[in-house]
């Protein structure tokens, strides 16, 4: 039987203790430079930043909102992170912002997300630090568009996954998806699949709504 991680155990034994802080806090690092994510960790630790509001780390709880933001595509953990916050803490400019990008995202408002991030260079940075953001961005986006669009134009593609032509060419081609000059194909095995219903009458059933349409 496999050893279970140590974060695992320490969630397990010492959720709820406060001398747990300073491991969760590299442990959110951590998973910053290696692409990896545990929510109940960061969530756990903003529980005992709640307890011990002194202790909080303005950088530590930006990275656990980064993550959270880089998970949009199937869940609700930023929203339940910015829950967790202090009230005072939503007040600084580099959460305000992260909400802001997190609003953009959620109601589709791509190409400006791309616009305002660029001009965010703290966020920026901070952004450029974390390995695999950008990707996780793009991934979110194109999780909207392969369910929405069967084909899109390339024009559109490269200003919402902000991707200059030949950096879109590239990334098609990756993917191995259908192009031409101008439009993207996504494959079919993207798109919603149609509910089926089907209804049971029984003869006397029918024979009563016959009798109505007499």
């Amino acid at each position: 039987m496999s050893e279970r991680p140590p974060i695992e155990a320490l969630l397990e034994t010492n959720r709820y203790n406060i001398e747990f802080i300073p491991q969760l806090e590299d442990y959110v690092n951590q998973q910053l430079q290696t692409r990896t994510y545990h929510f109940l960790a960061n969530q756990t630790l903003l529980n005992l930043y709640q307890r011990q509001p002194e202790k909080i780390k303005l950088e530590i709880v930006t990275a656990i909102l980064i993550k959270a933001l880089m998970n949009l595509h199937n869940n609700n953990d930023f929203m339940l992170s910015l829950y967790l916050l202090p009230e005072k803490l939503h007040g600084e400019e580099i959460i305000e912002r992260l909400i802001e990008l997190a609003n953009l995202l959620e109601t589709g408002l791509f190409q400006e997300f791309w616009r305002r991030l660029s001009t965010w260079n703290s966020l920026l940075q901070k952004f450029n630090e974390t390995p695999g953001f950008v990707d996780a961005i793009r991934g979110f986006i194109l999780g909207i568009l392969t369910r929405t669009y069967l084909t899109i134009s390339k024009q559109f593609l490269s200003e919402v996954l902000n991707l200059s032509g030949t950096e879109l060419e590239a990334f098609v081609a990756d993917k191995d998806w259908k192009q031409t000059d101008v439009s993207v194909t996504f494959p079919q095995e993207f798109q919603p699949k149609p509910v089926r219903v089907v209804e049971n009458i029984r003869f006397e059933q029918l024979g009563k709504i016959l009798q109505t349409l007499k």
